[in-house]
């Protein structure tokens, strides 16, 4: 159970404190990580602290699969902190009763808001989609690939396939007219 939901503030925060405090950094090379019972949003996971929900301590740096099906669902980043991926898990208020709604569909929807969010915070609309292991799946174009202001989207690598099998599907329904414009390919996300 979350009792706090707190957004993370963006990665390059920490540089930007030099411009903000007249006094040293207080919060040089500390890592911001939720107490019991919260949850950090971050651009493509959720930083959650689940010390007192295991029956065990978790170990750093390992990758927390679900039991069930075997899939990726994020890793622990320290004992007390834990990693989930927006697109694997759904985080809903408790009271609510929620619809099943189909995998595509969901990850069309987060992908789209991810994308919607970090265009109108970044003022930037150049983003790539990797897996966690660094591999880049979809770079919405390929010039930019060494330019600094993309914003690369981690996701499970699964998922990154996943969505490139759904993106290719949106293109392929398209008119062929319509497939490419100014050398890109062309596809739709469903919000």
């Amino acid at each position: 159970k979350l009792l706090r939901v707190l957004p993370l503030p963006t990665e390059n925060w920490g540089a930007l404190v030099g411009e903000w405090c007249c006094h040293p950094d207080p919060f040089a090379n500390k890592p911001l990580h939720p107490r019991e019972n919260d949850c950090f949003i971050g651009d493509s996971f959720f930083l959650v602290n689940l010390r007192s929900n295991l029956g065990q301590e978790p170990k750093a740096n390992t990758k927390v699969i679900c039991k069930r099906c075997k899939v990726l669902l994020g890793e622990t980043i320290s004992s007390e902190t834990t990693k989930f991926y927006m697109t694997e898990i759904i985080i809903q208020l408790s009271e609510r009763n929620f619809p099943i709604i189909p995998r595509s569909q969901f990850i069309q929807s987060v992908i789209a808001q991810c994308l919607v969010e970090l265009s109108s915070a970044r003022s930037t609309f150049r983003f790539t989609i990797q897996g966690q292991d660094g591999k880049v799946y979809i770079l919405l174009a390929s010039s930019w690939e060494s330019d600094i202001s993309i914003h690369a989207l981690t996701l499970p690598s699964a998922t990154c396939l996943e969505l490139l099998l759904i993106l290719s599907r949106s293109n392929a329904s398209l008119p062929q007219s319509l497939r490419q414009m100014n050398s890109f390919q062309v596809a739709f996300l469903k919000m």
